[in-house]
């Protein structure tokens, strides 16, 4: 799958916790910018990906914040180098843990700069989507993810103008704190690929956490952040896929503001972690 290659030579935990020096972050004033501009989707070269068709439909009925237009990458490539522009594009990212080069699927949200550097465009909360394992097929990658575009789209939004009303950025810790009480009255939608051992079933859940939970296919979490249901929040997780030592990302959003609900990082030590854990739900109790 041919893919822009953004390489950071960073720690996970710090990427993820707007704190990195390899990223250049956006300002509160940056965020301010982005409102004004034209966003610019770049669709992937593979004619076999479902990415580009997804990532359509997704934009066509999620998106409000901007004027938008789908380009290709040559597009991008003449365009990336004018700050008045926003792009959205699937990047591959790699990250060194004990010497050992790791990478991941990741769906950028920036500004363009001069130099057309990707590591040097304005960052505004991009977001990880799926560690790339050396023997999977591009189609079985994608489909740990694709589902969640809509959702993640969704949160783009809603950071972006939470961001562009503060004097400085709020990571997402700071984030989830606000909004932890959005997630009652809510069904949280999860699919059964991203809960660990220990929460596999309704019944497993329901003896941790007293909310309504919904274990949905993708198809149906995919539609519910579609159509924006207030209703619902969403989970989702980057696993490690069965890789001990890795980060195993996990979040939850409002399926109709994107406000992000819940957002933890945890190391896998056994196959068994890998996804919400018990303690992920006893957490938003």
């Amino acid at each position: 799958m041919k893919k822009l290659f953004l390489f950071l030579l960073i720690n996970i935990y710090i990427y993820l916790s707007l704190s990195s020096q390899e990223v250049k972050l956006a300002t509160p004033e940056q965020f301010k910018k982005f409102l004004a501009t034209t966003t610019y989707v770049v669709k992937t070269d593979n004619p076999f990906s479902d990415f580009n068709n997804v990532i359509e439909e997704s934009m066509s009925k999620v998106w409000t914040l901007t004027k938008y237009k789908i380009i290709n990458t040559k597009e991008f490539e003449n365009l990336k180098t004018n700050p008045s522009n926003s792009f959205i594009f699937i990047s591959e990212a790699a990250f060194t843990q004990n010497k050992e080069t790791i990478s991941l699927d990741i769906l950028n949200i920036t500004l363009g700069t001069k130099s057309g550097n990707l590591n040097l465009m304005p960052d505004l909360g991009s977001a990880p989507l799926a560690y790339l394992s050396v023997d999977a097929e591009s189609e079985e990658i994608e489909e740990q993810y694709l589902y969640f575009i809509p959702g993640i789209l969704r949160f783009f939004q809603y950071n972006i103008k939470y961001q562009a009303n503060q004097s400085q950025v709020v990571n997402f810790n700071k984030l989830v704190k606000a909004n932890k009480n959005l997630l009652a009255n809510k069904t949280l939608y999860i699919c059964s690929d991203n809960l660990a051992m220990d929460v596999n079933s309704r019944e497993k859940i329901a003896k941790i956490y007293s909310g309504e939970v919904k274990i949905a296919n993708k198809e149906d979490i995919y539609n519910t952040l579609l159509n924006g249901d207030s209703k619902a929040a969403v989970a989702f997780a980057i696993k490690t896929n069965g890789k001990i030592g890795l980060n195993c990302f996990k979040f939850i959003i409002d399926a109709n503001t994107g406000a992000l609900i819940y957002y933890a990082i945890q190391e896998v030590k056994s196959k068994d972690q890998d996804g919400f854990t018990a303690s992920d739900f006893k957490k938003l109790l």
